[in-house]
């Protein structure tokens, strides 16, 4: 054997780096999006199905819509026409909060009917056995919702409840909606009444003759002139 041949024999064999053909891409790409699919798809869906499907509680819906008629809209009403309905509109704004105001929540919750009710069922979404009344409030205005239109009167509220409590518990609300819009009236029918009987005694006064005035006159009257013969 000759010296060539044996250092090409003994030569080290160096690993060469054969560049991945496209179809080779296309496969590693089409497995790395199967994955992330999976992942950020399947997963998330098959969670949702199993806790939909198995685990979650049934949950009723209420909805019911209220329209505010105040005395003061109807009063604006009268006075500046059919299309007035600023003082409606604003009383529908304040009706909103109320209805989901610690109020209303005290309303619901009489002899701990609220907790008790939304303590059960599944663990996502019952309320926590230790809820403070922060925490309570704040659950409460999750189940409803008030919401109105602007230049609209109507209020639509939504009571989400579980075993079939919603028309109980949404018929609780539309009493308290009642005695709050009765109570505004009363205020409002007080204070549009005492309004009137100011402006009566201002008018009243205004056009009333002035009082006649006694006493003795500072003019001094005049003496008639004295007849009898003149001196010459």
């Amino acid at each position: 054997m000759s010296e060539a041949e044996a250092t090409k024999v003994n030569a080290p064999t160096e690993a060469v780096v054969v560049p991945p053909s496209a179809i080779e891409l296309r496969r590693r790409r089409r497995r790395t999006l199967i994955r992330r699919f999976a992942i950020f798809v399947g997963v998330p869906t098959l969670l949702a199905v199993v806790y939909y499907g198995l685990l979650a509680a049934p949950r009723y819906d209420a909805t019911m819509t209220l329209a505010v008629e105040s005395n003061e809209g109807r009063a604006a009403a009268e006075g500046r026409g059919k299309d007035s309905n600023a003082g409606n509109q604003r009383d529908a704004r304040l009706l909103r909060e109320h209805l989901r105001s610690r109020a209303a929540l005290a309303v619901l919750d009489d002899g701990d009917a609220f907790r008790r009710h939304y303590a059960g069922g599944d663990f996502l979404a019952r309320l926590a056995d230790d809820a403070g009344a922060d925490s309570r409030h704040a659950y409460f205005r999750k189940q409803v919702t008030a919401a109105s239109e602007a230049g609209s009167n109507l209020v639509d509220v939504r009571v989400r409840v579980q075993r079939r409590r919603a028309q109980a518990f949404a018929t609780q609300l539309i009493g308290l909606a009642t005695a709050w819009i009765e109570e505004q009236n009363t205020a409002a029918t007080a204070l549009l009444g005492s309004a009137e009987h100011e402006l009566t005694r201002a008018r009243a006064i205004a056009w009333s003759p002035p009082p006649p005035r006694y006493g003795r006159s500072s003019a001094t009257p005049s003496r008639p002139p004295r007849s009898g013969p003149s001196r010459r």
